[in-house]
């Protein structure tokens, strides 16, 4: 497997979202990489595997920092988010508030982002969260 610094926990399945929330992870995933820093996208390589998660979790544990998309309800999303809090590493999560969020995970979300002490970003378009999200990773990583 290969090694990826950043890891996205994101809805990865067609059915949790649309096509322009993957464009979104996309368009991160390039900026990433003009920081040289490779983001390991779920939709790419996990969502056309049987068992996900021993993928995910070799993955999450070998990285430095965990991307979460905490806008979208997604088990998926949820799992890795978990995986991150398990293996102690940086969570920087985020959120459209334009996103249909129905709030039903606040609970487990502000326990669980509390506990790993998340930075937590918000942003109302997605030019907006591309250049908020690459600021955070930006100050991870002290990369002026």
């Amino acid at each position: 497997m290969e090694r990826y610094e950043i890891v996205l926990a994101a809805p990865f399945e067609k059915c949790e979202t649309d096509g322009r929330r993957f464009f979104f992870y996309e368009r991160l995933e390039h900026c990433l990489v003009l920081c040289q820093k490779r983001l390991f996208l779920p939709h790419k390589q996990l969502a056309k595997l049987e068992n996900p998660n021993p993928v995910a979790e070799s993955v999450i544990r070998e990285s430095e920092l965990v991307l979460a998309d905490i806008g979208i309800p997604s088990i998926a999303a949820g799992i890795m988010l978990q995986m991150g809090i398990d293996y102690a590493k940086p969570i920087i999560s985020f959120r459209n508030f334009n996103d249909p969020y129905d709030g039903r995970s606040d609970e487990y979300l502000e326990g669980a982002l509390g506990i790993a002490r998340a930075k937590r970003l918000t942003y109302g378009r997605d030019e907006d969260g591309i250049d908020i999200i690459m600021s955070a990773v930006k100050e991870f990583y002290g990369i002026r």
